[in-house]
């Protein structure tokens, strides 16, 4: 870990950085790339990155537009076969705001549109006294997700004005 993230051997060293490196690729169009993929092993992550540098409850994964984050991989697939039938129930996947009182307002901020966070359990969004929701995916802007195959553990989706989400096949744990 800690490389390019072409390859599992190569893998980033925290989701941040694979973000990203994503948001890179679309932004410079290579090849003509229309949506790019994240492919994510089993592990817990959590976000390093802050809005506010000053300000810990502001660490959160911000999605860029053109992106899918896939969860639940065992960290040996390579071929699309392999891709397709990998095991988000068994290799879990945890995208974590860190469950302290003080944690992100958000866990996964969907900040573009044509997004997909497929196979994850997402939990540790923390309930602010302003404006007081306990977020795990926050749809900023225009943003339109799509939320599939994900656990939602003690806090939902917020969709600000002016955005959507899609949320198929996902449960949602006690808020």
């Amino acid at each position: 870990p800690g490389g390019d993230g072409l390859s599992w051997a190569t893998a980033h060293s925290n989701l941040d950085l694979g973000i990203d490196a994503a948001a890179a690729r679309v932004n410079s169009d290579i090849a003509g790339l229309e949506q790019i993929e994240i492919w994510i092993a089993e592990g817990t992550y959590v976000p390093q990155r802050r809005q506010d540098s000053a300000n810990a409850r502001t660490a959160t994964f911000t999605m860029q537009a053109h992106t899918t984050l896939l969860g639940g991989f065992a960290g040996t697939e390579t071929t699309l076969v392999e891709r397709k039938a990998r095991d988000w129930r068994a290799n879990v996947t945890i995208i974590d705001g860190g469950r302290r009182p003080d944690g992100a307002p958000a866990v996964l901020v969907e900040a573009g549109t044509q997004n997909t966070v497929d196979g994850f359990t997402v939990r540790g969004g923390a309930a602010l006294p302003e404006p007081g929701w306990p977020v795990g995916v926050l749809c900023r802007d225009t943003a339109s997700p799509t939320v599939i195959r994900c656990t939602l553990d003690g806090a939902g989706v917020w969709c600000q004005a002016g955005s959507s989400a899609r949320i198929l096949e996902s449960s949602s744990g006690p808020n």
